[in-house]
This record gives structure tokens, sequence and C-alpha cells, in this order.
């Protein structure tokens, strides 16, 4: 396990803790960290992000999952995002390859700038990544959405390493960190539902009605996220496993 998850998971008692105190001060319906939650995938925002930069350099920097702020109101172009979201539109919806739509060369130039990157370090590293990406693409259309991270393992802690998603005051979701790739490809494939982990909520959803609406739909879009895995198993689409690494 990378020295960076395992300072994670070092944090999961600070997690709860912090998640007990945030729910004494606003009650039951407290988001908790990296709580699990089905959305729409169109309705999180790939190509912006808020001002959470802090976020994105530190991604357990809050502690909790609630907090006020105006990390939510300067947003800007995450031009990574967009030439990921081109690249995974290349593949999937062009059908080239992976080295034609440009993917191995980018990696490669920030693995030879960074030393490593994205668990790559090396041509092999990348392609394995490419093949894991390829299993997701896959299991994306068979199915309709993704596993949770408690479907791919008995001891994930709650969603975390999915997509990390931050609740603005007024209910938008925006991507932070985590799960570029994932979104672009469950986006580009239109996939009607898939799970995301709360990463941050703006403490105003608690009050404005907007936390409470979106878990409500979270329900709905549950049971709809079932129906499209029991159809997907009856026709004999599923994979038994999908790729495990954090992409």
């Amino acid at each position: 396990m990378a020295l960076f998850s395992i300072r994670r998971l070092a944090r999961i008692p600070f997690f709860l803790a912090s998640d007990l105190l945030l729910r004494l001060k606003h009650g039951p319906e407290t988001p908790r960290k990296y709580q699990l939650l089905f959305v729409r995938p169109q309705d999180v925002c790939l190509n912006h992000i808020g001002s959470v930069g802090l976020l994105l350099q530190s991604p357990d920097r809050f502690s909790g999952a609630v907090d006020g702020g105006d990390w939510d109101c300067l947003e800007r172009l995450n031009p990574q995002c967009l030439e990921i979201r081109t690249v995974l539109e290349k593949r999937i919806l062009e059908g080239l390859s992976w080295e034609d739509s440009g993917e191995i060369d980018r990696m490669l130039s920030l693995v030879d700038r960074e030393g490593s990157f994205d668990h790559c370090k090396s041509l092999e590293d990348v392609t394995q990544r490419n093949r894991n990406l390829d299993k997701i693409i896959a299991f994306v259309r068979g199915t309709g959405t993704l596993l949770t991270r408690r479907e791919m393992s008995a001891f994930a802690f709650r969603e975390m390493d999915g997509i990390a998603t931050v609740v603005a005051r007024d209910g938008r979701l925006l991507l932070a960190y985590s799960g570029t790739h994932r979104l672009a490809i469950v986006q580009s494939l239109g996939a009607p539902v898939i799970p995301v982990a709360i990463a941050l909520v703006h403490s105003e959803c608690l009050t404005n009605g907007t936390w409470r609406t979106l878990l409500a739909r979270s329900h709905s879009l549950e049971k709809e996220r079932e129906a499209l895995l029991e159809s997907a198993a009856r026709v004999g689409t599923t994979e038994e496993h999908q790729a495990k690494r954090s992409i």
C-alpha cells in the first residue's frame, strides 16, 4: 500500500470524531466524510473547480464533511479535466487506441516531469493503467453504472477513493480531486446513475434544504441503480470485478 494511502487511512479516526461533533451540532442528517451518494453523472461538473484548490493539493485538509466560507464561489476552467475528457471521448466515442487518443503521450510526459504520476512510473505502468480503464469502460457499457467502493472491497471506508465530489451552497456538484477519468467515462457513455464520495458540503446546504433534497434523490437513484445491475446480470453483461485501482 502506498504511503499516501496509509497516511489517509490513519486519518479515519479523525473523520469519525469530526462526524460525531458535526452531527451533534447540525443533526442526524449531517453529511459524513466520504459519504456515499448516488447522482446523475451529468449533474457533476467536470470542467470547472471552485476555490477548492486546497482540496486538490490535500484532499483530507477538511477532516469533516461540512464547512462554510466562500470556497464554492470562485470557479475557473480546469485544463487537465478538459484534456482528459477529450482523450476519453476519442477512446470511447471514436474508438481510437490509447496511443492515438494521446493518453499515452500525456501520461509519459507527466511521469517524465514528476518522476511518478497517478501511480505510474513507466510505460508498463501506463499500459496497465489503460487496461484498467478499458475494464471500467466495459463495465459501464454493460451496466450503466459503477461499483461502489464497498462492493469492490469489504474493507473500504465508505466511498473513500471514489469520485470525490463537493457540494456548493446552491446544490451544485463539483468534482474535487479524485475520479476525473471515471467521471469522464460515465459522462461520455451517458450512464444514468453513479456512486460518488462526498468530500465536503457547504454548511448552508444544511439550512436551505439542499442536502435533504440530494439525500432523497440519492435514495431514488439507488433503487434505479439496483434495477440496472439486476438487468445487466440477467443478460450476462456484468463482469465479476471492476478495475480496483483509483484512477
